[in-house]
């Protein structure tokens, strides 16, 4: 059994990305998990398919073929982790979104609400299993 694993850092040169009117997109979260099993200090990378998939703007960037190739197991292995899961497909229902990069981390904000999760060295620091 993994006790420890560190995510990636995969927030290196983030940019501002503004996405608008995804109310009602389908879309998909995967969720890699890492940290310490025995502190219980876990923390959780996420990611989510908004922008992607999408060639023709159906609003759909996850379709289905290609959401059951993506192997949870194979994740795990991959990226050494403790954990990995797939969340979806879901509907946003969000009317904007903003990804802005600030000093070396990412803060995504949901415009329409006006709530804000930071991320603090690649993982989202306020996952809770």
């Amino acid at each position: 059994m993994k006790l420890s694993a560190k995510l990636p850092q995969d927030d290196q040169g983030a940019k501002l990305m503004r996405f608008e009117d995804v109310r009602g997109q389908r879309y998909t979260e995967i969720f890699l998990i890492g940290g310490h099993a025995i502190t219980h200090h876990l923390v959780g990378g996420v990611y989510n398919t908004i922008g992607m998939n999408d060639p023709d703007g159906t609003g759909d960037t996850c379709p289905q073929d290609v959401l059951d190739k993506v192997g949870i197991d194979d994740l795990k292995e991959a990226y050494d982790l403790l954990g990995a899961f797939k969340n979806g497909p879901r509907l946003w229902c969000l009317d904007d979104l903003v990804l802005t990069p600030d000093d070396g981390t990412a803060k995504i904000t949901q415009d329409d609400l006006g709530n804000t999760y930071d991320r603090v060295g690649g993982p989202y620091s306020n996952y809770k299993p």
